[in-house]
């Protein structure tokens, strides 16, 4: 379902287009890129985590984000909501009758205090 998207990667900063799938992921291409993953020149493997947590995008769209610096503002979030914790992970808010866990895909959840705060809230884009 991923080929021919725009997709903005959060955890690595990244916007790319998947053209090609294979076992554990995607071959993309950068179209906007950054020092270490330029545009051009070559492709890059993004594996299915990275495509599943990533943001469709249109070209020349910003992806509107904000920052939260206390557990309390990470709280009063949306269910659903992604964010960019000070730790590098991408991480997926969850309600339920428990309480509040932030996942990263295919790793273990934390709670709100368990947050490398600040962290970069993302938006969608329309």
């Amino acid at each position: 379902m991923a080929q021919g998207l725009i997709l903005f990667l959060p955890r690595i900063g990244i916007t790319v287009v998947p053209f090609r799938e294979y076992e554990r992921g995607w071959y993309v291409v950068v179209v906007d890129g950054n020092k270490i993953n330029p545009v051009g020149g070559y492709h890059l493997s993004i594996c299915d985590e990275e495509i599943a947590t990533a943001i469709e995008v249109r070209l020349g769209e910003q992806v509107e984000s904000r920052i939260v610096h206390t557990a309390e503002a990470a709280e009063e979030l949306p269910d659903g909501q992604l964010i960019l914790a000070n730790d590098g992970r991408a991480r997926r808010k969850r309600e339920d009758s428990a309480g509040t866990t932030w996942t990263a895909f295919l790793r273990a959840s934390v709670s709100t205090g368990d947050l490398h705060l600040p962290a970069k809230v993302l938006g969608v884009a329309k």
